[in-house]
């Protein structure tokens, strides 16, 4: 009794593992396109998380992230308490504001003040540099100026 018991539960996890092999062969072009993704997100979103676990800790570098005690929450209350949590609460919102009001109409404006031109050809550095950060846009500039980058033909 024991034995076939046994038997079939050992075919049946054998059938089991050959189905999987089956349908991971049959589906690799997908899995492989599938672990890039999966890499970025464990490596870059997953992994940093570790570091959050310094906040509950009374971290002494000389003892490391794994061996210094643990207080809990005793920094978020000592922050939230702190007479200057209000100040910065504030300063962030503002400069979030002041982001919005600012900073968000300037890329519209921009595409409507080069959608008004009457050139056929706009695909010029003054367009690319508007999509891209400072240190790009100084750059572009930068070279463009110097005659390293060829103008724009159509």
């Amino acid at each position: 009794m024991k034995t076939q018991a046994a038997n079939g539960t050992a075919s049946s996890l054998s059938h089991k593992a050959s189905l999987f092999w089956s349908r991971l062969i049959k589906g690799r072009y997908l899995y492989m396109m599938v672990t890039p993704g999966l890499l970025y997100f464990a490596i870059f979103k997953y992994l940093p998380m570790w570091g959050v676990m310094i906040s509950f800790k009374d971290y002494l570098p000389y003892r490391g992230c794994w061996n210094s005690p643990w207080v809990g929450f005793k920094h978020f209350d000592r922050f939230f308490h702190d007479p200057v949590f209000w100040l910065l609460l504030k300063n962030t919102f503002v400069l979030a504001i002041y982001n919005i009001v600012f900073f968000f109409p300037i890329p519209i404006i921009i595409a409507l003040m080069l959608n008004e031109l009457r050139v056929e050809c706009k695909n010029g550095p003054e367009e690319e540099a508007a999509g891209m950060n400072p240190v790009e846009q100084t750059l572009l500039m930068r070279y463009h100026l110097k005659g390293l980058i060829k103008k724009y033909e159509c």
